[in-house]
């Protein structure tokens, strides 16, 4: 009886070890930052201090009409993400450039090393086979930051000794958001919002995306990186993005759209007492390492993943860096030199390790322009 007794006990806290571990009841999430407590530009900041010798694409105030950037930065939201992290929204041309070692990117093309480094002329037309290879390799987190942010003008001090300095990583000088004006999205482009409204399209390209699988229960949201014991999902290239939904009648906004795993969205009514606001300006909050939008800090339970696989946005005061809508470029998608390429920003094809897993690869393939995927696929090309 004692041992029937005790097989139960040890059955029961196996059970309950694995249900906790899956399930890792962290607390601390489900809260917004205030302002004071994010990194943010200062006011001398953003496009003026961009780094020289880097392909600096045009901001939407150079290549658009004063109508519609007045429009695309009345609404232009403010991003915040974990500087522990260690990759934010950068230019695609930044990437052309990434070193590691004696490599640099290039282009393949029909499963070939063509251009190494390409150019941005060379990212016009294309295949759906042709493919931008990164230098460092796309499993390691490690690797693709230093190479990323020795790209981007980064200290190497700052670069090594990361863990005690991540807010001097200064990312600031580099980052960029995107911007696409649609006005005739196709129906049902967005679940749970009305067809007919104006789409106006705020995108974030990360340098890696990685989605932290297996982690330490009550750390994810205090030490990400210590807590991390295995990641899965890994792409060279990671595009998100929301829209702001506008009126077609009035031009006033109705709702904002997070765009999330490719069939997570969901919309919010503008305004949502869910949500963070700046005025018009919506706060959104990057998931670590996935970069998955959310309105607010915390775990994000995912229903496709069982609730097993969550994002998490983590949140701790004076290590948040905050992208605010005042400081941050915004370069128009319609005006880039790539917008209409049809390879893939980020490595793909057969030498990917997938995985077994179909909801949770370990590898895939990197992102085709947002003018080919999701709402604009078939229209804007």
């Amino acid at each position: 009886m004692k041992k029937l007794l005790a097989a139960i006990v040890v059955l029961g806290l196996v059970v309950g070890g694995v249900a906790f571990w899956a399930i890792e009841p962290t607390v601390g999430g489900g809260r917004f930052l205030k302002p004071d407590d994010l990194i943010t530009a200062q006011p001398s900041q953003g496009l003026s201090l961009r780094r020289p010798l880097l392909p600096v694409e045009p901001p939407i105030q150079q290549t658009d009409t004063p109508a519609l950037t007045g429009l695309a930065l009345r609404y232009e939201p403010t991003l915040v993400t974990s500087a522990a992290d260690r990759f934010w929204p950068v230019s695609v041309l930044d990437t052309l450039r990434f070193r590691w070692g004696r490599r640099r990117t290039c282009l393949y093309q029909g499963g070939h090393c063509r251009r190494e480094p390409p150019s941005p002329a060379d990212l016009t037309g294309g295949s759906p086979d042709d493919y931008l290879q990164f230098p460092a390799a796309v499993n390691s987190v490690h690797d693709q930051f230093v190479s990323a942010a020795r790209t981007l003008g980064v200290p190497l001090d700052a670069i090594a000794d990361f863990g005690n300095r991540a807010t001097e990583l200064d990312p600031f000088a580099t980052v960029q958001f995107y911007f696409f004006y649609q006005p005739h999205p196709p129906d049902h482009a967005y679940r749970g919002v009305p067809n007919g409204l104006i789409s106006l399209q705020y995108w974030f390209y990360y340098p890696l995306n990685y989605l932290p699988t297996v982690k330490a229960p009550l750390q994810t949201l205090v030490n990400p990186i210590r807590a991390t014991i295995g990641n899965s999902d890994y792409h060279q290239g990671d595009l998100e993005h929301v829209a702001v939904m506008l009126d077609p009648r009035t031009k006033r906004p109705r709702y904002l759209w997070m765009a999330r795993h490719g069939d997570e969205g969901i919309a919010f009514p503008w305004h949502s007492r869910r949500m963070q606001w700046q005025g018009d300006h919506p706060v959104v909050y990057a998931a670590f390492g996935s970069h998955a939008t959310y309105p607010r800090c915390g775990i994000q339970r995912r229903g496709r993943t069982y609730e097993v696989v969550n994002d998490y946005v983590v949140c701790i005061r004076g290590l948040n860096f905050g992208f605010t809508y005042a400081s941050t470029p915004l370069v128009d998608l319609a005006h880039t030199t790539w917008g209409c390429w049809q390879g893939h920003l980020g490595q793909a094809g057969r030498h990917l390790r997938r995985g077994p897993v179909g909801f949770v690869p370990y590898e895939t393939d990197g992102p085709v322009s947002p003018l080919w995927q999701q709402e604009n696929f078939g229209l804007a090309c």
